[in-house]
């Protein structure tokens, strides 16, 4: 799994639980809060950056 990779590559890739909060977020027209690396490639708007 996810688990294998190094923390670079693996934050770049989202999980199943990440996914429902990208429904979530689309469906609502809401930000995600979030940290993650992965939500920065979506077209979802993310609030919570590690800058």
């Amino acid at each position: 799994g996810r688990h294998r990779y190094p923390d670079a590559e693996r934050n770049s890739a989202l999980n199943l639980a990440d996914c429902f909060h990208y429904a979530t977020a689309k469906s609502y027209q809401a930000p995600i809060l979030t940290i993650d690396a992965g939500f920065a490639l979506t077209d979802v708007a993310t609030v919570g950056s590690k800058t």
